[in-house]
């Protein structure tokens, strides 16, 4: 399953169970906040690195930009950082 929706999957849930939305929002607390993250999805069945987190979207944008004859001057619009969104529809404040 690709990563954005693996992160879709754990937002529905946490949308469902307070307590699921409790555990994420706590993992910003923690030492390691992506760790955290990883952990907590993979107990709810998404496995997830701190690398797939970090890079996810660049991957497309990267593309977009080679796709340019001699490459893209303008970086497309709408890059999000997932981690972060993910976390402010949880009405976290970052």
């Amino acid at each position: 399953m690709a990563m954005d929706h693996r992160l879709a999957q754990l937002q529905k849930l946490t949308f469902e169970q307070a307590n699921v939305k409790e555990e994420f929002l706590d993992t910003l607390q923690a030492s390691d906040p992506m760790q955290a993250f990883c952990d907590v999805a993979a107990k709810y069945g998404q496995i997830l690195t701190k690398g797939e987190l970090a890079t996810l979207g660049e991957e497309s944008c990267a593309a977009m930009l080679r796709s340019q004859n001699g490459g893209g001057e303008i970086e497309p619009v709408g890059w999000d950082d997932d981690y972060a969104l993910f976390f402010l529809n949880l009405g976290a404040k970052l």
